[in-house]
C-alpha cells in the first residue's frame, strides 16, 4: 500500500500532498505520529475478509468469505464462507476459485436445451462479485496474535451454550446427509429381504419373523417422521423407494 499512502503522494507530487497544515480542522485526519511509511510502519497488507453481492442493483444477496487465524500445527490459514446459516470451506487461496468467487465477468457453464434435449456450454455472466474487502496490516496482525494469546478463556455458562451448539449441529450434520439417509435404506432393505427369505424357508418361524418385521417398520416410521420429511427431494429420494 506504500504507493498509495498520503507521505508517498505528497513526495510523488513535489510535496503539496495532504497535510494538516492545508486543511481545515474538521478534515484533519485521525492518524498518530508513526502512521506514515517512513516512521517504520509497515505499509503490506494481507486480504482477511470479502463482502460479496449476488443480484443487481435492484435486489440480490450478500454473504461474506473469512479468513480464520492459522489451526494449531498448521502453516496455513483457513477460508470459510458464511452464507445466513450455512457455514462451508472455501478454497480462496486458489487463484482461479478467488477469481471466480470475487471477480465478477463471463465464465462457460452448461446449459440444458429442452428442445434437443441435451446439455450445451454457453458464455454465462457472473451476478455475483466482491463487494468490500478487508484487510490486517501485517505488524497489526502479530500485535494482534499475541493479544489472543493473552486473552482469558470463555465464561463457563458461555462456553457450556457454544458446546451445546457444536453439539445440535453436529448432531444435524449427522443425520440430515446422505450417508445416513443411503444406510438406513440399505438396513431395511436387508431386513426386508431377510424376513421374506426366512418365512419362505420355514413357515414356523411366522411369529419370531413379525416381531423382528414390527421393529424394522417402527424404525422406518420413526425415521421418515423424524428425519426423512424434514429434508428436500433431492436427499431422501423418491417416497415409493
Amino acid at each position: 500500500m506504500a504507493p498509495y499512502t498520503a507521505a508517498t503522494l505528497a513526495k510523488t507530487e513535489g510535496g503539496e500532498g495532504v497535510s494538516s497544515g492545508n486543511m481545515d480542522s474538521g478534515d484533519k485526519p485521525s492518524s498518530t505520529p508513526g502512521d506514515e511509511p517512513g516512521d517504520g510502519v509497515s505499509t503490506k497488507y494481507r486480504l482477511k475478509g470479502i463482502v460479496v453481492h449476488s443480484g443487481q442493483a435492484s435486489g440480490g444477496h450478500y454473504y461474506s468469505f473469512i479468513q480464520v487465524r492459522k489451526p494449531p500445527g498448521s502453516n496455513t490459514p483457513k477460508w470459510f464462507k458464511f452464507d445466513d446459516g450455512d457455514v462451508t470451506e472455501a478454497k480462496i487461496e486458489d487463484e482461479e476459485e478467488f477469481k471466480a468467487q470475487a471477480f465478477g465477468g463471463d465464465y462457460t457453464g452448461e446449459v440444458y436445451d429442452h428442445v434437443l434435449k441435451k446439455t450445451h456450454y454457453r458464455r454465462q455472466k457472473r451476478w455475483w462479485s466482491a463487494y468490500l474487502l478487508f484487510y490486517d496490516r501485517l505488524d497489526q496482525e502479530s500485535a494482534f496474535d499475541e493479544c489472543l494469546e493473552k486473552m482469558s478463556p470463555l465464561p463457563g455458562p458461555i462456553q457450556q451454550l457454544v458446546q451445546k451448539q457444536n453439539m445440535e449441529f453436529n448432531h444435524n450434520k449427522g443425520h440430515f446427509n446422505y450417508s445416513y439417509f443411503h444406510f438406513m435404506k440399505q438396513l431395511l432393505n436387508l431386513n426386508y429381504n431377510y424376513i421374506r427369505a426366512q418365512l419362505e424357508q420355514d413357515p414356523s418361524k411366522t411369529a419370531e419373523l413379525e416381531s423382528l418385521g414390527l421393529r424394522c417398520v417402527q424404525l422406518a416410521t420413526t425415521f421418515l417422521f423424524h428425519c426423512g420429511f424434514h429434508t428436500k427431494k433431492t436427499l431422501r429420494g423418491p417416497a415409493s423407494d
